[in-house]
């Protein structure tokens, strides 16, 4: 089964000390999931074949050279890429032009391009790829969220840049953690011990 929408039944404040106490206004939250719900009326086996994502995944396929059902870890890699980057574009993508960064949501922002770059890595993905999803996300929303082609060039811009950065970052990281095993494995071969 799959669930797609809930009830949230709320009728209670928990205060400082612990207790309960009744709300003055007790409110029902139907959290109702807007992609989950098209899978169901389409028929689709997930959410990433919705149109608001399967362009993603075929644009990552395009890139990547995998196909979405290949296997489980294939699957997985291309929705983390989709969902990150698609997220990353739209906070980017609002006139506040939030980039990456190491605090509040540029912090945010900057975490899950560098999951999606982690991920596309999963996937053999051996340079730059985020900008080009990015510009599906863009193309995707262009007339519910006109802000988002409006702040184009800056969304592009700070995604690449970020991914370059990042993309540097894990290759010194490989090439040291390298250099350590390339250690221990010539003092295993000498000595036979660790």
């Amino acid at each position: 089964w799959l669930e797609i929408w809930n009830d949230v039944f709320m009728q209670y404040n928990k205060n400082a000390d612990g207790h309960y106490e009744p709300l003055v206004q007790k409110n029902v939250d139907t959290g109702m999931g807007l992609e989950r719900t098209l899978m169901t009326l389409n028929g689709f086996a997930d959410v990433f074949q919705v149109d608001t994502f399967w362009p993603l995944i075929q644009k990552i396929q395009d890139i990547s050279g995998h196909e979405y059902i290949e296997n489980k870890e294939i699957t997985k890699a291309m929705r983390v890429v989709a969902d990150h980057v698609r997220s990353a574009t739209m906070i980017m993508g609002d006139d506040r032009k939030i980039a990456p960064s190491n605090v509040d949501q540029g912090y945010i922002v900057r975490r899950l391009i560098r999951r999606a770059v982690r991920y596309g890595r999963n996937l053999g993905i051996k340079e730059n790829f985020c900008s080009q999803v990015s510009e599906e996300v863009i193309k995707i929303f262009a007339d519910v969220y006109p802000e988002v082609v409006r702040n184009r060039e800056f969304v592009l811009t700070e995604i690449a840049k970020e991914e370059s950065k990042f993309r540097n970052t894990l290759e010194q990281g490989f090439k040291e953690f390298e250099k350590l095993i390339s250690g221990f494995r010539m003092a295993f071969e000498k000595t036979g011990k660790m």
